[in-house]
Parts: C-alpha cells; sequence; structure tokens
C-alpha cells in the first residue's frame, strides 16, 4: 500500500491521517523487498529556520496553532509550531493552500484546528524564506509550503 492508498483507506475509515505511521510503511516495504536508504531523521522547526535552496527536507512539528497564513490570502492555512503569533521575530511555518486543504476535506478532515492542534506532523518540500522590516512583520519567516498530502504526514 503505498501513501496515496493508506490515506484514502483512513479517509473512508474515519480516523483520518492519524493511524498512518512510519511502521506501517516500513513494514510495507519489507513485504515489497525494498531496499531504498533510509531517510533523514525529521529536522525540528528550529533546525529548519534556513532556506533549503529548493532541495526537500523532511520537519517534525507539533502544531499549537493554525490560522490564516496572512491578510492577502485568507484561504490560505499556516500550521504553526508557536501558540501566539508574533510577526516581529523569526518564525517557521507549514503553509496549506486550498488546493491541500481540499484534499484533506475530502479524506475527512473538515476542521483543521480541532483536527491538528496539539497532533505531530511531519512534512518534506523545500524551505523558503522572506525577510521583512516593517512595522508589523519582522525578520525572517520560513514556510513550507505542501502542494500534495504526499508530502504531509500525521504522526500522532
Amino acid at each position: 500500500m503505498n501513501r496515496r492508498q493508506a490515506i484514502a483507506a483512513i479517509g473512508a475509515g474515519g480516523a483520518v491521517l492519524g493511524a498512518v505511521t512510519s511502521k506501517a510503511f516500513a513494514d510495507d516495504e519489507k513485504k515489497r523487498g525494498d531496499t531504498a536508504p533510509k531517510a533523514a531523521p525529521a529536522l525540528t522547526p528550529e533546525q529548519a529556520m534556513r532556506p533549503s535552496n529548493g532541495a526537500a527536507v523532511t520537519v517534525e512539528i507539533q502544531v499549537l496553532s493554525v490560522r490564516n497564513y496572512d491578510a492577502y490570502d485568507a484561504a490560505t492555512i499556516a500550521l504553526d509550531f508557536r501558540a501566539s503569533v508574533d510577526g516581529k521575530q523569526d518564525q517557521f511555518i507549514v503553509v496549506l493552500p486550498e488546493k491541500v486543504q481540499a484534499q484533506l476535506k475530502r479524506v475527512g478532515v473538515h476542521h483543521l484546528d480541532r483536527h491538528f492542534r496539539g497532533k505531530r506532523v511531519r512534512v518534506v518540500g523545500p524551505v523558503s524564506a522572506a525577510r521583512f522590516t516593517g512595522l508589523d512583520d519582522r525578520g525572517t519567516h520560513f514556510r513550507l509550503r505542501v502542494e500534495t498530502l504526499d508530502q504531509f504526514e500525521q504522526v500522532d
């Protein structure tokens, strides 16, 4: 079973994404005889606070807040490892655009805040950065944008 099939099966069973574990995929790989090298351990948000120059990195965060990404793009949601948002400091967020939110709804995740707050998630993708010097936003804001559910896994 690949990741997409597992997510679809979990969505159909109601325990959305929660039962998808690394062990399940490792067991599946053993059955198929895969000998691919193991992925590098996941980075913490603090370790991921640097641009990856387009290279995919794996980051694991505990989601403490779910919010709109910014005032200009209210439909895009950010998963944040900080309980309170302060735009005046360096930060790291996982960005879920509308397309990914729609994919999550199709597998049964309708309330992102209720579903993800307090949970650990692992995401894979390139980290980008933007430097802000304004009154409301300052510091370097790092983000990992999820484009498909294949980049995303709920750990617990």
